[in-house]
């Protein structure tokens, strides 16, 4: 029997559905306001995003994880990011998969040592805070669900994206960090615009009064995250066989300063110390490691002389003397001293720090990753925590290619910012670990093949390439 022609409802909705989508977000922001015509106008270009640069699941994870807003359940109020709602599709995919119990077989013995190590620091949180409460000492229960459950959120981005980069050929792998690399240019242009526009009598709802937030609501979570941004943008680069040096890392750059983070400017000064010494012995990086070592020289002499203090003291209005960091720093301290093996439970720092602090800094973190976790979880908890970051600085060292020597410099500016900021629950901080843990396990490419480097860049000047011409030239000639 012949088929009709004519048109499927099925096949319209599924060609179609983000037309609806699109109307009711429109609708919405002419009935809502301000922030809701940018919020449907970003969901429209998402969709066209989606459309014409055909981003999979997980790719779209990737570049949604730079925006980031707060929700509050009651007094429970939880940093939540766009990619949280992509992580349940992506791990769902990848359950479904028919080669993922291959992939999971490549990276057992990491992924075994992260859920040991997770389940341990888990049960060791849950029963000091359980003990805590049986003694009758002070516990806030709403604290500690909410900050385990920002670290449980991290550790399922950091095993479902350990699975799913580890799927990726050469060309996936190289898509997924051209993606990053074009979500962070953006982020840092849109924080770069915000802050310049501030002092204009222009608020886009992008910056902190004039420092630089994008898509965040921290100026120096917005640093951290250009800041791991910028060997992403320089592997990406390198695996598509060009100069490491794209236009991504102007925006970057440029977000960098005007988030005036102190902490972001060291952090960066460490990078490239840190990436010309691990550039040594790699043609590859032969350019970075001239250009790092001339900024790096020229940061550090910018930070010993103190211009950098002075300029960002003008711009912020506060220097290092009224800083309340030391005073949360010495608060921690002291409630570490107090607690060494377990810590006074996780999330109880604002709590337990009021005895330790002047008035104005009550009800703030301890702005520092290793003394919040120090005081919160005790040395028990430090170690169990720091071992995952461990295994993979491990890893990259051992494996020696040149995304790895990238990946390490990442990896120094987070240690450096992690002094001043809590990190424990940057998404993105987890996903690059993820991301760098795969690199050093590359899968093979879907034709079978082994995973290779891409071809070193060779620039015009030099004598190979020189030669390689005068050969070509003269099979023309002949």
């Amino acid at each position: 029997m012949m088929r009709r022609p004519g048109i499927e409802l099925r096949g319209v909705l599924a060609r179609y559905w983000p037309l609806s989508l699109i109307a009711g977000l429109c609708a919405a922001a002419m009935a809502a306001g301000t922030m809701w015509i940018m919020g449907a106008t970003a969901a429209v270009v998402m969709l066209c995003l989606i459309h014409i640069l055909r981003i999979s699941a997980m790719e779209l994870l990737v570049v949604t994880m730079p925006v980031s807003f707060y929700v509050g359940a009651g007094p429970l109020v939880v940093n939540v990011t766009v990619s949280d709602f992509l992580l349940a599709v992506v791990a769902v995919q990848l359950l479904a998969d028919r080669d993922i119990r291959r992939v999971v077989s490549r990276f057992s013995g990491p992924l075994s040592t992260a859920l040991a190590v997770s389940g341990l620091f888990v049960i060791s949180c849950g029963g000091t805070i359980w003990v805590r409460s049986l003694l009758g000492l002070d516990t806030d229960w709403v604290e500690f669900l909410s900050n385990a459950f920002k670290l449980v959120i991290v550790m399922v981005f950091f095993f479902v994206c350990l699975i799913g980069f580890g799927r990726l050929d050469r060309e996936g792998m190289q898509r997924v960090l051209s993606l990053w690399a074009l979500a962070a240019a953006v982020v840092g242009a849109l924080g770069a615009v915000a802050s310049i526009l501030y002092p204009l009598g222009i608020d886009i709802g992008m910056s902190f009064d004039f420092r630089a937030t994008a898509t965040f609501e921290d100026p120096n979570a917005f640093a951290s995250y250009l800041l791991l941004s910028i060997p992403v943008c320089l592997l990406a680069r390198h695996l598509s066989g060009r100069h490491l040096f794209g236009w991504q890392l102007v925006p970057i750059l440029a977000g960098v300063y005007t988030s005036y983070s102190r902490g972001a400017v060291l952090a960066l000064t460490v990078m490239l110390v840190g990436l010309f010494m691990f550039s040594l012995g790699d043609r590859a990086l032969r350019l970075l490691r001239i250009l790092s070592a001339g900024f790096a020289v020229a940061a550090v002499g910018l930070l010993l002389s103190g211009a950098v203090d002075v300029l960002f003291e003008d711009s912020r209005g506060t220097g290092f003397e009224t800083d309340i960091r030391f005073q949360l720093w010495q608060a921690a301290w002291e409630l570490w001293k107090s607690s060494p093996v377990f810590g006074v439970g996780l999330g109880q720092f604002v709590g337990s720090a009021a005895g330790f602090i002047d008035h104005g800094a009550e009800g703030v973190i301890a702005h520092s990753t290793y003394l919040s976790m120090l005081s919160e979880t005790g040395l028990v908890g430090f170690v169990l925590f720091a071992l995952v970051p461990v295994r993979v600085a491990v890893a990259l060292v051992r494996d020696r290619s040149t995304g790895s020597r990238l990946f390490l410099g990442s990896l120094l500016s987070v240690l450096v910012m992690a002094a001043s900021l809590n990190l424990q629950n940057s998404r993105s901080l987890w996903v690059l670990l993820a991301l760098a843990l795969a690199w050093t396990a590359r899968a093979p490419s879907a034709q079978g093949e082994e995973y290779r480097e891409p071809a070193r860049f060779r620039p015009p000047w030099s004598p190979r390439m020189f030669e390689a011409q005068k050969e070509t030239m003269s099979g023309v000639r002949r």
